[in-house]
């Protein structure tokens, strides 16, 4: 409620009966403005009297001095020749206390001004001056000052001051016209007005009253003591019964919407013979009590259109209608028939939308719209009256160009009683408004209706009368027949005898007939239920037949891989004792030859000290060249064993952690028995990860060489589609483990991990050979040898300790040549897992991006359908994303255009789902440009999307993280907020 609705409450209750009391704050006690003149000296020169007879005779119609105009509206001016009389003095109208039926000018429009105080804001702004509107409400006068020699006075059947309460309006205007409705003629009470000037709060304020009738009732206005009104009287007559049904509509931008449903569109129809107004498609709710219609006001203003403007913080944007209507039925009288005729009657309240100029209400873009469209409805219903007013109700009416005036057809020129408050406001900047809602009540004044009462027949009333009527007749002809059976059953007591016994016996027969009928029907019934129950378990039975076959067939399989395993194990146990005895024969060559070196350095001593002695010294000096050359030949073939040596090392280690590992999967597959398991461990994601968005257990490397895409037996489809599985899915659980930590360590990528002690075999081999030679061996020709090269390549990258070795010795080179040169699935899957662990080191990052690795990773997921390598490349980019300084390039390069390329491939696999989502959540981690590129390149919904898959923890938590980095800049939430909202996660 505004503040000047709240001092007019408080003066209202204070000033209930005291409409001519004693000026107020709102009336300043002085004389009035008309009594001034213009200034010049015959003006200075009136006396005290003279300007004291002046303004009696302007407020009082009596004979008006020395130079006033015929109709005393004016004063005189500086010549003292007469200004223009106004119009609105010529006559006066006068409100009644008669009945509708009885009175001389029933039909006429009744019109009164309403003036509003002025607000808190308004007093500091204009300070002490007065008024631009004067009322006088003892004369029902209006004074309008256009300047302080200037003024226009009206007469209306009432004027309200500032300090009239809403009872006071309601008692004087409004309640004659609800009178008039239980009476059964249609009514319409309506405001006009300039928007800001109290039209909704004297028709729709609810004052503090809440549903459950407590509160404050002062401040109500017509449309609840109106239905308070109505329902109080219509409970306690007692000549009749009554149904009331309320209608809440509002017009809005030339369409009528339905208040009460905001899907309803109204339409107006008027009936053909009795010219009634209806609206169908309008929601129809009863009414009982007052709380139901508190209910249903409290329904219609949630639903009503209302914006802030200069004028005023909630000015209505449309029209407002509530239709009351109520049937009347005469009481049904004892032992006869009552009427079947009943009264309906229709009672709208109008909140009219305040009319407003755009340079003062500074409306614009919808606003604008919106001012145009109540401009264009109040200038029809203007020019609708004006027509009334001049021609009459024989002239052409323009009711159809607004939907307004098609509903208040029957309120001005119709059959309804009517009443207008005219809603002014104090200000003077307001003059010209004020003005044109003043005339705009004039014209109205002169509108007259043809009050009618609308009676119809209640055929249903009538019937049921006359179906008591019948009842009743239908009774007496029983009883006559009941004499009629008694007297005849005394004469032949025997007959009746005979057929009583008749009658029982067809009775036992029916019921014996139904009897069997019945069970013939439950044994037809249980007989199908037999046949269907075999018929279910015959194919129960074949269903576990097929599973029992495709069991069997699975046990076959998997005891045919144990066997290939256990062969497997066997040749690799026998190159193991295949390659140790060939070292043990190097190294016996070795010996050999160090034994042979050793004596080959003897016999050059030897020579050399015979040489010393002058013995022989030209053959000596041969022999000690002989045996020079012969020591350089052997300690060459000596470093060539000792070279082998060390390569079969290499291959002995790596073929004893394949034989480790193949022995520990067979242990497996003879412990668990489980037919369809893998083979292999599986890595990945689990669920007692706690780290950062990098964490090794969303690694892409973390299962190693993995089974391939084709074991995973999942049903094509989108991100999207899994999304909305996910989000169905109610027995999804969250991650117990807490939200992840944004400074959590990162671990190492391990690839086909074989147990601590072929870790410690892959070190001892690097410690013994060194890089280089195990960078030679990925050019090596046989491709076994090349892939176990790789993978202690891989290994050795997922250390911290080894990745700036790894690139400074060449390795980065060597790993790109092995993902171009290669035809091997599984290689070049281990190559890219090499490169993602080594992507984890910031220090080796931009080398990686510099060299083409993203560009190579990229080409290589696009010719894979392999889910692994897949797993790795997107593992790899997620490393990258969260670098700040390559993140341009990772964007430039397609890096996010291929994340979300793998997030909705057809046949997306949750690891890799993880790794995308870990990456979308690395790259949102760094700052807001960072979250600002995931919004603009429509990373955002796959992102949301993945926060709603519940079933996969590891791919939700990232999501979540991601949402969390981007929610922390304040411009994107309302781009979260709504994606949420598409893709239905929020209402």
């Amino acid at each position: 409620m505004s503040s000047w609705a709240k001092q007019l409450g408080r003066a209202g209750r204070n000033n209930n009966d005291n409409e001519g009391g004693p000026p107020s704050a709102g009336r300043p006690d002085r004389p009035s403005s008309a009594l001034r003149t213009r200034g010049g000296a015959k003006g200075s020169q009136a006396s005290g009297a003279g300007r004291e007879a002046e303004h009696r005779a302007f407020l009082f119609d009596d004979a008006a001095p020395s130079g006033a105009g015929a109709g005393g509206g004016r004063s005189g001016g500086p010549s003292g020749a007469p200004l223009r009389p106004s119009s609105a003095l010529r006559t006066r109208h006068k409100t009644t206390s008669r009945d509708a039926g009885g009175e001389k000018d029933a039909g006429r429009v009744r019109v009164a001004i309403r003036l509003r105080p002025k607000t808190p804001q308004e007093r500091a702004e204009d300070g002490d001056a007065a008024s631009v509107v004067e009322v006088v409400p003892e004369m029902s006068r209006v004074v309008l000052r256009k300047s302080q020699w200037e003024a226009d006075a009206y007469n209306f059947d009432s004027v309200f001051a500032e300090t009239s309460s809403q009872a006071r309006v309601y008692e004087t205007l409004a309640r004659p016209v609800v009178e008039g409705v239980l009476e059964g003629f249609n009514g319409t009470v309506m405001a006009y007005g300039q928007t800001g000037t109290g039209k909704t709060h004297t028709m729709g304020n609810l004052g503090d009253l809440t549903t459950n009738g407590k509160g404050d009732t002062a401040d109500r206005g017509v449309m609840l003591r109106a239905v308070d009104d109505i329902i109080n009287l219509t409970t306690d007559d007692e000549t009749a019964n009554f149904k009331i049904a309320v209608q809440y509509m509002q017009v809005y931008m030339s369409a009528i919407k339905d208040l009460l449903d905001a899907n309803n569109e109204v339409d107006v129809r008027e009936d053909p013979k009795t010219n009634e107004i209806s609206f169908p498609g309008a929601t129809n709710a009863e009414v009982k009590t007052m709380n139901d219609f508190i209910d249903i006001l409290h329904r219609g203003e949630e639903n009503r259109i209302v914006a802030n403007q200069k004028l005023n913080s909630a000015s209505s944007r449309s029209h407002s209608v509530l239709a009351i209507t109520v049937r009347r039925y005469p009481k049904e009288a004892k032992g006869g028939l009552a009427s079947a005729t009943a009264r309906i009657s229709k009672l709208l309240i109008v909140d009219l939308a305040g009319s407003e100029r755009v340079t003062k209400s500074g409306s614009e873009g919808q606003l604008l719209e919106e001012a145009k469209a109540i401009n264009l409805s109040l200038t029809v219903l203007g020019k609708c009256i004006n027509t009334l007013a001049e021609s009459g109700n024989g002239a052409h009416i323009p009711y159809r160009e607004s939907k307004l005036t098609r509903m208040l057809r029957d309120s001005f020129g119709g059959s309804a009683k009517t009443s207008l408050i005219v809603c002014v406001g104090p200000l003077r900047k307001h003059l010209s408004e004020s003005g044109s809602s003043l005339l705009f009540g004039q014209r109205a004044l002169k509108v007259e209706n043809a009050l009618k009462l609308r009676e119809e027949v209640d055929y249903q009333l009538l019937a049921r009368q006359l179906q008591r009527q019948v009842d009743e007749l239908a009774g007496e002809v029983e009883r006559a027949h009941k004499t009629e059976a008694e007297a005849v059953a005394r004469l032949k007591p025997a007959e009746a005898a005979a057929r009583a016994a008749e009658a029982q016996l067809k009775e036992a027969g029916d019921r014996t007939s139904a009897a069997i009928a019945k069970l013939n029907a439950e044994k037809d019934n249980e007989i199908e239920h037999y046949r269907a129950s075999a018929a279910d378990l015959s194919s129960r039975n074949t269903q576990l037949e097929s599973e029992l076959s495709m069991l069997e067939r699975q046990l076959q399989e998997q005891k045919s891989k144990a066997g290939n395993i256990a062969g497997e194990k066997g040749e690799m146990e026998a190159e193991n004792d295949r390659l140790r005895k060939r070292i043990e024969s190097l190294e016996a060559s070795v010996s050999s030859a160090k034994a042979e070196a050793a004596r080959t350095a003897d016999a050059m001593k030897a020579a050399s000290m015979k040489l010393k002695e002058g013995e022989g010294a030209a053959a000596l000096q041969v022999e000690v060249e002989n045996l020079r050359s012969q020591l350089d030949v052997k300690a060459k073939a000596l470093n060539e064993s000792s070279l082998e040596v060390q390569r079969l090392s290499g291959e002995l280690s790596i073929s004893n952690g394949m034989v480790s590992k193949t022995q520990r999967e067979l242990q497996t597959l003879k412990e668990s028995g489980a037919v369809g398991s893998s083979p292999f461990p599986r890595g990945g994601d689990t669920g007692g990860d706690t780290g950062s968005p990098t964490s090794s257990s969303t690694s892409p490397m973390a299962s190693g060489g993995g089974s391939d895409g084709s074991s995973q037996t999942k049903s094509k489809r989108g991100l999207f589609s899994m999304f909305k599985r996910n989000k169905s899915d109610k027995g999804g659980k969250g991650d117990s483990s807490g939200p992840p930590s944004p400074h959590a360590p990162r671990s190492p990528l391990v690839i086909n991990a074989p147990p601590k002690t072929g870790n410690d075999a892959v070190t001892r081999l690097f410690d013994q050979v060194g890089l280089p030679t195990i960078f030679g061996l990925l050019s090596y020709d046989d491709p076994d040898v090349r892939l176990h090269a790789i993978k202690v390549v891989a290994n050795l990258a997922a250390e911290e300790r080894h990745q700036e070795e790894i690139v400074r010795e060449g390795g980065l080179p060597a790993l790109y040549k092995v993902i171009h040169s290669s035809t091997d699935e599984a290689t070049r899957r281990i190559a890219a897992g090499a490169i993602a662990n080594l992507a984890m080191n910031e220090g080796v990052q931009e080398r990686l991006v510099s060299d083409g690795a993203l560009k190579l990773v990229i080409n290589l997921a696009e010719m894979t359908d392999d889910i692994q390598t897949k797993r790795m490349v997107a593992g790899g980019i997620a490393n990258l994303c969260g670098n700040p300084a390559v993140q341009p390039r990772i964007l430039s390069e397609g890096g996010l255009d291929c994340l979300m390329g793998f997030a909705e491939g057809e046949e997306p696999h949750p690891d890799v789902q993880s790794q995308v989502a870990r990456g979308f959540a690395n790259f949102a981690k760094c700052d807001a440009q960072s979250a600002k590129i995931l919004v603009q390149n429509g990373c955002l919904p796959y992102i949301i999307a993945f926060s709603a898959m519940t079933s996969l923890t590891q791919v939700k938590r990232h999501a979540d993280m991601a949402i969390a980095y981007i929610s922390m800049h304040s411009e994107f939430h309302s781009e979260v907020m709504d994606e949420k909202r598409k893709q239905g996660m929020m209402a």
